[in-house]
């Protein structure tokens, strides 16, 4: 049965700890407020380091190649002394602050990628139908691609709101049913975690994805470079639902969890993922012939948008030597 923790205060420190490489960009720091910089790897689009050309997109406009812009919703949430976290920044880059809701006009600071506590003024603008915030944070204010944030809440209040492990249920089935993915997924679309990679499907990507038959290159969690070949559905959905549907499996909020391996849980949570809050689902393991090395675990990014908990991400981990 599946059981239901409360999240372990090492989530605090995983954004401290967080070793997962990002893959690196040649532009100048402090240019994320444009298109993602990608390799095509058609239909997914592989972020080498998001937002960093500076041409005015966001990750939700999708890199050359991807097919669907993705757009954002247009409508949005109170913005008066919203509290936000910088998002989908590489560790090695900064989201731009600029004198307007221009990716073209003069820079006046940075945030870091992992930044908190950006507060919005109640400003909003866009370019070219991606909205854009006026924030301050410190001596720091002026205009960010609002694509990059994602709204501030503490684990606890993240723990008190049922609706994720809802959404996460409901995508479990989806999953399972080989259903249309769309509606519980974020602006964003969809990037999954293949390290080191980290690839983006954009809507169009997923239209009947979970019953298509191309067969793809994947990385693998234990491989680090492409060493499996299949389908969407049988890379993603069938072991994520598999692990899901375990006797054993536990469910948890904002925490960490893996089995016998000599990789450390919070270099799993990778930079441009570090400030969403997820949903944990861990198979400890079931053959004791193996020593528990048959154990799962994945993690669920969600985004708050003005409809709810929406999917942003989905990494796994299982064992690796």
């Amino acid at each position: 049965m599946r059981q239901r923790r409360r999240p372990s205060p090492v989530f605090a420190l995983a954004a401290l700890l967080l070793v997962a490489a990002a893959a690196c960009s040649d532009n100048e720091e402090g240019t994320a407020d444009g298109t993602a910089v990608s390799t095509s790897l058609s239909p997914a689009t592989e972020v080498t380091s998001p937002g960093t050309d500076d041409t005015g997109g966001s990750p939700t406009s999708g890199g050359e190649g991807t097919g669907s812009t993705g757009t954002a919703s247009t409508e949005q949430p109170a913005l008066e002394n919203a509290v936000w976290n910088v998002v989908l920044v590489a560790d090695d880059d900064t989201l731009a602050v600029r004198q307007q809701a221009d990716p073209a006009a003069a820079k006046v600071g940075d945030l870091a990628w992992n930044a908190t506590g950006v507060t919005t003024t109640g400003g909003s603008g866009s370019h070219d139908g991606q909205p854009w915030y006026e924030v301050r944070q410190g001596s720091t204010a002026g205009w960010v691609n609002a694509a990059f944030l994602t709204p501030q809440m503490t684990s606890a209040e993240f723990a008190a709101d049922p609706e994720p492990e809802q959404v996460v249920a409901d995508l479990a089935q989806v999953l399972a049913d080989r259903g249309d993915l769309r509606p519980l997924l974020s602006a964003h679309g969809l990037y999954i975690d293949d390290r080191p990679r980290l690839l983006r499907f954009t809507t169009d990507d997923l239209d009947g994805i979970l019953t298509d038959t191309t067969v793809r290159s994947w990385n693998g969690p234990a491989c680090g470079e492409p060493c499996l070949s299949a389908t969407f559905a049988d890379y993603i959905a069938v072991p994520f639902v598999d692990t899901r549907d375990d006797t054993d499996t536990v469910v948890t909020l904002d925490d960490l969890a893996s089995g016998p391996s000599n990789r450390i849980p919070e270099s799993i949570i990778r930079p441009e993922l570090a400030g969403f809050h997820h949903v944990t689902v861990f198979d400890p393991g079931d053959d004791p012939a193996v020593g528990g090395l048959d154990w799962a675990t994945w993690y669920v990014y969600l985004d708050r948008e003005p409809d709810g908990w929406k999917v942003v991400a989905l990494s796994n981990d299982v064992w690796a030597p």
